[in-house]
């Protein structure tokens, strides 16, 4: 039960982000390309695909994330490579 919690806190987290990146970038981002994300990092790759290519990008995709973690978790995120509920724990400043 305790792992089936879990995914579901998971999804409704990558959800919460994704809609707010999506707002931030004005293109929606299929379902497909979220199935394996598991870290901020993960989803700021998928966000740099629909930014274009240009030396800037990779940095530009997690400022993306950054700035959607923050308006999502009501913290200042620096962790990308932890996964998503460490980044963002389920009781994240809501009040």
């Amino acid at each position: 039960m305790r792992e089936a919690l879990g995914e579901f806190s998971r999804f409704v987290t990558l959800v919460e982000l994704v809609m707010c990146i999506e707002t931030a970038i004005g293109q929606t981002i299929a379902d497909a390309e979220l199935e394996q994300v598991q870290t901020l990092r993960d989803l700021a790759r998928v966000v740099r695909l629909h930014l274009g290519a240009d030396f800037n990008s990779e940095t530009r995709s997690l400022a993306v994330v950054a700035d959607a973690a923050r308006v999502v978790s009501g913290i200042a995120i620096t962790a990308f490579d932890v996964p998503l509920l460490e980044a963002l724990p389920p009781q994240r400043g809501r009040e």
